[in-house]
């Protein structure tokens, strides 16, 4: 009594696709992603999930830099930004240092 579980079944699963971490999904399959110093909506079109990746079919390449940290309010479509790496320093957003 009084206790709960969370399962997970896989029932299919795919290799070598495009994925990207579930939470970076905005409301109705978007993303944003860093382009020319500016954040940009995107329309994905994504196939398989669950809570940690989602596979991404259409409306992204590999390499584009997805934003993950949308838990801040400023951080929206238009506004200029930077890339950094988890020490800190600045990436121009090709996935180069």
């Amino acid at each position: 009594p009084g206790t709960s579980a969370d399962v997970e079944v896989i029932l299919r699963s795919v290799e070598r696709v495009l994925r990207i971490p579930t939470y970076a999904l905005l409301e109705g399959d978007r993303v944003l992603v860093f382009n020319g110093g500016h954040l940009v909506s995107r329309q994905v079109k994504t196939g398989m999930r669950n809570w940690e990746f989602s596979e991404v079919q259409e409306g992204l390449n590999e390499g584009d830099p997805v934003v993950v940290s949308l838990d801040r309010a400023e951080v929206k479509e238009g506004v200029r930004a930077t890339i950094r790496d988890e020490t800190g320093a600045r990436k121009d957003g090709t996935g180069k240092t």
